[in-house]
């Protein structure tokens, strides 16, 4: 692993650490900013020369279930920064964290979490679909490709969430 990998992983493990045990940073009920953590990381995400899946393989490295979980929050946090902000940008780095801890979902999580992202893409004018598949397009790890291959191939929109408010009052339930 390169340095630039290496400081990444030190960069999620910190973040992680400072999650604690009740993380589950998806709220959208609160327009609440980034954490300190969140920011790091998603800073640490947007200037990294990596590719994005040797970031999602860096993000995805050693996780048990419940970090998978707080990766996949942190990616929905982001999601929902992106349409509060109006950012592409912040859009498809939300698919990093999302993509790396989609792996260890449970299967019903697998179905209803995306949702949240379809939704996020639908108010940038983006497709969530097409956005995921091309940030994991060159992944080479066989269980995370084959969880987002069947992540890509399905439709959420009947997952139940409903949109509030616009810019930073955005919110999703």
């Amino acid at each position: 692993m390169n340095q630039e990998a290496e400081n990444l992983k030190g960069l999620v493990r910190e973040f992680l650490d400072a999650c604690g045990d009740r993380y589950f940073g998806f709220d959208g009920l609160v327009p609440r900013p980034l954490t300190e953590w969140e920011t790091k990381l998603l800073s640490a995400l947007q200037t990294s020369e990596l590719s994005d899946c040797e970031k999602i393989c860096v993000l995805s490295e050693g996780l048990d279930w419940h970090r998978c979980y707080d990766l996949v929050a942190f990616g929905m946090r982001l999601a929902i920064q992106a349409v509060r902000k109006n950012s592409a940008e912040y859009f498809r780095i939300s698919l990093l964290p999302f993509s790396a801890g989609l792996v260890e979902l449970d299967w019903r999580d697998q179905r209803v979490m995306p949702g949240v992202f379809e939704r996020c893409g639908k108010r940038l004018g983006l497709n969530f679909q097409q956005e995921l598949a091309a940030v994991t397009a060159d992944l080479s790890d066989s269980e995370l490709k084959q969880a987002v291959e069947d992540c890509v191939s399905r439709e959420f929109s009947s997952a139940g969430y409903m949109e509030y408010g616009e810019g930073e009052e955005y919110l999703i339930l």
